[in-house]
């Protein structure tokens, strides 16, 4: 679920073009040369937990290497218990085939130790899980009470994701409305453009708020003009005139 397209970039010292990075500076989505991989591994032997996560997230994406679940289980397993980002990608790991009671306790195992290593996402997969009944019964309330706790510490994707969570009730209320509007305006002003565009939305069609068409053009403005890449639908281009909006745009900078 890319609910949680997390990335936490974690490296061994190597040289790269004759650059020297450390461990906190590498970036795990550049491909690893042969050396950097040697470099990952050799630390990796001697139980670098950053190195052994690396190498996880390598084998997770088949950046450098072939890809494979179970060799990125592996490495993450190792470096779970010292790194948070380990012990929650090995949680989606497990999630993704736990069948049984004993293998989602093992998933609420590992994100319970990305949970106290201080790991936001795995605490946002927990309250998914109880949202989902996962682990039993379906707890929404419970569930939401850990997003809302995110959300007040300045998580916009958690904001953002209550906000989604609400408007899916299809007899929802007009409070909730007010509450989801809330929530995306939340995550808006953390700097989500997605969350940016929600809020246009439901400025313009008045949706949890009064209508404003000012405000609403502003956010729509943000959410676009950002650097995310937000998706516009066809209603959103209907929406706002974007058509033609483009079109003036493109007629400024001739």
């Amino acid at each position: 679920m890319r609910l949680f397209y997390l990335i936490i970039c974690f490296i061994a010292p190597a040289f790269i073009l004759g650059i020297q990075l450390c461990a906190d500076e590498f970036d795990p989505g550049l491909f690893l040369s042969l050396h950097e991989r040697n470099q990952l591994e050799r630390m990796a032997n001697e139980g670098d937990p950053k190195a052994l996560t690396s190498l996880g997230y390598a084998s997770m994406l088949g950046d450098g290497v072939p890809v494979s679940k179970d060799k990125a289980m592996f490495y993450f397993r190792l470096a779970a218990k010292k790194n948070a980002y380990a012990a929650f990608q090995l949680g989606n790991l497990l999630l993704e085939s736990a069948a049984t009671k004993s293998e989602v306790s093992e998933v609420i195992y590992y994100l319970q130790m990305a949970s106290k290593m201080g790991d936001t996402s795995a605490r946002q997969q927990m309250a998914l899980m109880l949202i989902q009944g996962t682990a039993g019964d379906p707890d929404f309330e419970a569930g939401m009470a850990i997003l809302r706790a995110l959300a007040s510490e300045g998580h916009a994707s958690s904001a953002e994701l209550i906000g989604d969570l609400l408007m899916q009730d299809t007899n929802i209320t007009k409070n909730l409305l007010v509450e989801a509007f809330n929530s995306y305006l939340s995550a808006a002003t953390m700097g989500s453009a997605r969350a940016q565009l929600k809020v246009a939305r439901m400025l313009k069609q008045g949706v949890g708020v009064d209508r404003d068409e000012a405000k609403a053009r502003i956010y729509f403005e943000k959410a676009i003009t950002s650097n995310s890449g937000v998706y516009l639908t066809e209603s959103d281009k209907s929406l706002f005139g974007e058509e033609e909006q483009t079109k003036k745009r493109n007629s400024l900078a001739r």
